[in-house]
């Protein structure tokens, strides 16, 4: 059986970096998406996007609450560091015994 997590990151690096769990786990994946787009977090982008060019393990979805063209952070290389917060579901498996 799966059940699903939704997962807050605030988009911060390092020292401020956060993520907290979702106070509930769902067994509908859909469950889990409306209890995050109810949170504001409505902007479904594809992960890993152009951004992320060098991670390869994880593929998915994050919800954004603001656009990538918010973004106005760059890099000395002109790079897009985005540090927007978003959630995205943890697919959890459990195990019955």
């Amino acid at each position: 059986m799966v059940a699903f997590v939704p997962i807050y990151d605030n988009g911060e690096e390092y020292e401020d970096h956060e993520t907290e769990l979702g106070e509930k786990i769902y067994i509908e994946e859909k469950s889990a998406v409306d209890s995050i787009k109810d949170k504001g977090f409505i902007i479904e982008e594809t992960y890993p996007s152009h951004l992320d060019t060098n991670i390869k393990k994880y593929k998915g979805v994050r919800y954004y609450k603001e656009p990538i063209e918010s973004v106005t952070l760059r890099s000395v290389s002109g790079k897009i560091l985005d540090s927007r917060e978003y959630m995205y579901i943890y697919e959890m498996v459990i195990e019955e015994k």
